[in-house]
């Protein structure tokens, strides 16, 4: 969650970030005055590592074979030796991976627009009834009931996602995600001793 996130229900965050400072000090170090570069360094020693981490995790724990094709090293290379400009020109239109492709692609494979695959929970989560349920139940569960949320905020959040608001709707998943993990996790492993 983001401290504007957890601010919204109540917790003030310590805004301390020792790694990501540590980070941003060594890409303006690295790459001074160059923000794309600077974002780009950080992206890849923050973000990226947590993304593939789950990744691997996830299609392992599924017995799925994941391979992650534009992260060789070869071409990771090639790219950081482009010039910011170079880059940001490319990025607009995926141009690099369109030549690299070449023709071993048919056209509309190519001109396809990106599809993501993601699962509509927010969907779900107001349409299904055990679901919505879940939902209703999130500020007297834990660990929100017991966490250090304000949890007439968390009431009202939660409202306002049940009502349709959808400026929520990153903050409820987000709650449900981290209450099904502590239900799973650490109810479950007390459950079990």
């Amino acid at each position: 969650m983001l401290p504007g996130d957890l601010e919204q229900i109540g917790f003030t965050p310590t805004w301390e970030f020792p790694y990501r400072e540590q980070i941003l000090d060594e890409a303006r170090e690295v790459y001074p005055g160059d923000l794309l570069r600077q974002a780009m360094y950080s992206d890849q020693h923050t973000f990226l590592c947590s993304l593939l981490d789950r990744n691997d995790r996830m299609t392992m724990g599924a017995s799925i074979e994941c391979r992650v094709p534009f992260l060789d090293h070869r071409v990771v290379e090639r790219l950081a030796s482009l010039s910011s400009a170079k880059l940001l020109s490319m990025f607009r239109s995926k141009q690099v991976l369109r030549t690299s492709l070449g023709g071993r692609l048919p056209r509309m494979v190519q001109r396809h627009r990106k599809w993501g695959f993601t699962v509509p929970w927010v969907e779900y989560f107001r349409r299904e009834p055990a679901l919505r349920s879940f939902i209703a139940e999130l500020p007297e569960r834990e660990p929100v009931c017991s966490g250090p949320f304000d949890r007439a905020k968390v009431r009202a959040i939660v409202g306002a996602f049940l009502g349709g608001e959808g400026t929520t709707d990153a903050l409820v998943s987000q709650l449900a995600m981290i209450t099904l993990w502590h239900q799973g996790c650490l109810d479950g492993a007390s459950a079990g001793a």
